[in-house]
């Protein structure tokens, strides 16, 4: 007998341009794009191979976890969702602040993300249950 799964309580999904973020790490400095990202997905982005691939999939689960818990970025801090390893097959990310506070209150504990390449764009999918 299979154990049984969480329920899906939330989905997020977020396109978002490789080329763009890529653009940013060339344009910004560290201070400003920590603005956005943390010290730990920027060192993790500058040591990657694929430097903007990794930062856009950092932005990309920032915007997936928004939606899903339903606030989108307006209703949580850039730092409120980071995202703390990318391996193949898995993303692993850390919540805190008001992303936290609006996962909880609608019963979110345990958080799934994946991303697909497209083109010049990487999918992001965010699954909250």
């Amino acid at each position: 007998m299979t154990p049984a799964r969480p329920p899906l309580t939330a989905i997020g999904v977020d396109p978002v341009d490789v080329i763009r973020i890529s653009r940013f790490l060339d344009r910004y400095d560290d201070v400003t794009l920590s603005h956005v990202f943390s010290r730990g997905e920027l060192t993790a982005a500058r040591s990657a191979a694929l430097s903007g691939h990794y930062l856009s999939v950092c932005f990309g689960v920032k915007e997936a976890i928004g939606k899903a818990i339903g606030t989108g970025a307006v209703g949580i801090g850039w730092h409120d969702v980071e995202m703390t390893a990318q391996q193949v097959g898995e993303i692993r990310l850390r919540l805190s602040g008001a992303a936290a506070h609006h996962a909880a209150a609608r019963g979110i504990n345990r958080w799934h993300a994946s991303a697909v390449q497209a083109g010049r764009f990487v999918i992001v999918v965010a699954i909250g249950c």
